[in-house]
């Protein structure tokens, strides 16, 4: 079960939806929600936070097994981009074995989770095994990933991954690749069975077709078909350019065009990437009311493009964040590598506040954790009544943050702080990391290095 629930906080500054407060109570539910949010002279019997509380961090979009390429991507050979990189991760898709999955997705989550990210969404694809069979127990893969998430405390969004082919000349999926595959007979079994298990085991499910090049029109009308009208849905969108040239080439449509005229966009649907996108395609992407998933730091290392986010947040755009390929695991680098590329582009610095009233980094922060916890479909990413106790505590004691006050302090951590900066990580009320160390820690270090020396072998 892991730590004990607290009954609640006390905050001398907390970031709620209205702004910074000053003397307030976080009072917790038994279900790990958060009962009450009030102003209170004294603690009244609440521990006392030891820094300003913020909401924590949501994670819209993580390949959790993609961890291990990190270090291993980073040669030139010839022409290196999305593709060439793609066929390194695919020599790694083609040595897991479930145990390797479950351990690397826990060392994952045991990281974001010290980093500050407080709810995943795993985009999971990987179905079958080394060979491209299904597993006795279908969805083998998708449980290994939700007893990473129990064991580390993190909240849970599965996105399992309807994948099919290999492009817009749907030409079947072969060698690793096989190991994506699912009919969509298999995928509606699945997912009607991880919604049982979910009712269960306390996380949360969405639908999720890879992308439009992976699926066919018909694969995405049965998919709304199979119901659940409150998932979220996640599909990648126009990360290569490549990707929107062989889209217009077999459709006479871009991809987030397709979308909008094909697919019943609103609210429900998170577009990740949509990289390479018109005014036009935004202006009614934004009046869609879809959230954007951006993961800077992976969009970067793969040379995708820059999504232009100052226009985004002009049209009233929502957005939120997620570490993707993990070659970062902090929100922070996230939100100032997106901060920093847009003030390049701008060239000015005053060009994403979301919220006037704060600074750059809280605001984008606040911003990114409450359109996080929509995209995701879980109650969190706020401080207040109804939502899930996910929060941190900062450390004023910290060298970067010591003699600050609080919106500069959340400035500092977001745009030039790290897991040092944190006195407390909290999942549903729960204390899960504190003063950077992880309540598993002892045991996730131990199942690490085994599996870290096999897939080394494997991949020399």
């Amino acid at each position: 079960m892991g730590p004990i629930p607290a009954d609640g906080i006390f905050a001398r500054a907390a970031l709620l939806p209205t702004g910074w407060a000053e003397n307030v109570a976080l009072r917790f539910a038994d279900d790990g929600t958060i009962a009450s949010v009030s102003v209170a002279s004294r603690p009244d019997g609440l521990s006392i936070a030891a820094g300003p509380v913020i909401p924590g961090a949501v994670n819209v979009h993580s390949h959790a097994f993609q961890r291990a390429l990190v270090g291993r991507v980073q040669r030139l050979s010839g022409v290196d981009d999305f593709w060439t990189w793609r066929e390194k991760m695919i020599r790694l898709v083609g040595v897991l074995s479930p145990e390797d999955v479950e351990i690397l997705t826990i060392r994952l989550y045991r990281e974001l989770l010290v980093h500050g990210y407080t709810s995943v969404a795993e985009f999971h694809y990987l179905h079958r095994d080394q060979k491209g069979a299904a597993y006795a127990t279908p969805e083998e893969l998708a449980q290994r990933i939700v007893i990473a998430a129990q064991t580390t405390g993190i909240g849970l969004t599965l996105l399992p991954v309807l994948y099919r082919w290999t492009g817009f000349d749907r030409r079947p999926l072969e060698g690793p690749f096989r190991r994506f595959f699912l009919s969509p007979d298999e995928y509606s079994g699945m997912v009607e069975r991880l919604a049982r298990a979910s009712r269960e085991q306390g996380f949360s499910l969405g639908l999720a077709p890879h992308s439009l090049r992976a699926v066919a029109e018909d694969d995405l009308a049965e998919l709304w078909a199979m119901g659940h009208e409150d998932w979220p849905i996640h599909i990648h969108v126009a990360e290569q350019i490549g990707e929107v040239e062989a889209c217009l080439a077999h459709t006479g449509l871009s991809p987030a065009r397709w979308l909008l005229e094909h697919a019943r966009l609103d609210e429900r649907w998170t577009l990740v990437h949509t990289t390479h996108t018109s005014p036009d395609e935004r202006r009614d992407l934004a009046g869609a009311n879809v959230t954007i998933g951006l993961c800077p730091t992976t969009e970067g290392d793969l040379g995708d493009g820059f999504f232009p986010f100052a226009d985004w947040l002009g049209r009233g755009g929502t957005f939120a964040i997620g570490s993707d390929s993990q070659v970062s695991v902090s929100a922070g680098e996230e939100l100032r590598a997106l901060l920093y590329r847009t003030r390049l582009d701008e060239r000015k610095r005053g060009v994403v506040t979301p919220d006037a009233r704060l600074g750059h980094g809280s605001a984008l922060w606040a911003a990114a954790a409450r359109d996080g916890g929509r995209a995701i479909g879980r109650r969190t990413g706020a401080l207040q009544a109804g939502s899930r106790a996910d929060l941190l505590v900062l450390d004023l004691t910290s060298p970067l943050l010591a003699g600050l006050v609080p919106d500069d302090a959340t400035n500092a951590f977001v745009l030039s702080g790290s897991a040092a900066d944190l006195d407390r990580v909290m999942v549903s009320g729960r204390p899960v990391v504190e003063q950077g160390r992880h309540f598993a820690d002892e045991s996730i270090r131990t199942i690490w290095p085994a599996t870290a020396e096999r897939i080394a072998r494997a991949l020399a």
